[in-house]
């Protein structure tokens, strides 16, 4: 039964807003181009502040139950961003059409949608959806002049409204849902909450320059048995500088497995098994402190086209295991291929596996 209604609301983002230090007739043409289906994704900056907001969720105990969000990428983004930084799943965020334009009925409708059981329902919204619809939910009942002022930057910068729902909430009689049932609790600053996260969790005394999700990594060593040999897939950075393993980022929610297989297919375009045992772990300085990889064999069953493949730019390479070992730039990385190595040759002794 819905208690708590949290707003993350953006002002609306356009073509033109994004291309304002090109010159002008450059402007027009580029403008033209991109149409009014253009759909910007948040900068840097409000990603550092979406996750901000979420780590104020988690401290304020509003951590949602479910998460809607207008289907563009900049509150699909706002809204992902918040929600793991809050020690949720990304997959919690759904887009909703109906938040793309306000109505009389919307926060009805959106009531009549919730599950029985959720308590605090989070949208990701732009500023003029959001506006109108506290109004709708509140009534304006409080200190009106300061929730206006309130509501009025929300077309300046980014905002999150709480608003707690009077009595038992939508969905307990008709007259929750169709008038102003609600009254606007706070509205946060994401640019005015703390600038660095607690670690190792929400509850940490250390602050550093991420989320403390960020400093928790997987990795995959992706291996196949070809002819009888074992060959190991290595990737390049990027800028194709070094070369090493798919790796990223453990995401709340996730297994560090399921977080490793994901990488292995956008960064190197290959689907398999993880394997449940880790081969071993390794550390390395990033964002102003420490990363810790857990690495986990891998068995390639499919390879992906480059057309299928999202980070193609990549290069790729099958190498025998002592190949792989020599090729790849982390010092730690080369024993966990030579360790795989022994482990496997030991699986398919029998099998006459050559390596």
């Amino acid at each position: 039964m819905l208690k708590d209604l949290l707003i993350f609301s953006h002002p609306e983002r356009s073509a033109a807003s994004s291309l304002t230090d090109l010159p002008s007739d450059v402007q027009a043409a580029e403008s033209e181009s991109l149409g009014s289906s253009y759909d910007a994704d948040l900068t840097d900056a409000c990603k550092r502040n979406a996750q901000r907001v979420g780590v104020w969720f988690a401290r304020e105990n509003l951590v949602p139950d479910e998460v809607r969000c207008v289907p563009t990428l900049a509150s699909r983004t706002a809204a992902q961003k918040s929600c793991k930084a809050a020690g949720l799943n990304e997959d919690i965020v759904q887009d909703d059409d109906q938040l793309s334009r306000f109505d009389e009925s919307l926060f009805s409708n959106l009531a009549a949608d919730l599950h029985a059981e959720t308590a605090c329902l989070l949208i990701a919204v732009g500023a003029s959806v959001a506006q109108r619809l506290c109004q709708n939910v509140t009534g304006m009942r409080g200190d009106a002049e300061r929730d206006e002022a309130e509501l009025g930057a929300l077309h300046e910068m980014d905002r999150v409204l709480h608003i707690k729902i009077a009595g038992n909430g939508p969905g307990a009689d008709s007259q929750t849902t169709t008038g102003a049932c609600g009254r606007l609790v706070q509205a946060i600053d994401p640019s005015a909450l703390p600038k660095r996260f607690p670690f190792p969790d929400i509850n940490g005394s250390e602050r550093r320059r991420r989320p403390a999700y960020y400093y928790r990594q997987s990795a995959v060593i992706p291996y196949r048995i070809r002819d009888h040999k074992l060959e190991i897939l290595v990737i390049s950075t990027s800028k194709r500088k070094r070369w090493g393993v798919p790796k990223g980022i453990h995401d709340p929610g996730k297994t560090a497995q399921a977080s490793a297989a994901n990488e292995a297919m956008e960064e190197a375009g290959v689907l398999g098994k993880v394997m449940d045992a880790e081969v071993g772990r390794y550390s390395y300085a990033k964002w102003g402190a420490t990363c810790t990889v857990h690495v986990y064999p891998m068995e390639v069953s499919a390879v992906l086209p480059p057309d299928r493949w999202p980070e193609s730019h990549r290069g790729r390479e099958w190498l025998s295991a002592t190949a792989a070992a020599d090729r790849v730039h982390q010092d730690e990385l080369k024993h966990m291929i030579r360790l795989l190595q022994e482990k496997i040759t030991e699986q398919h002794r029998d099998g006459r596996l050559d390596v």
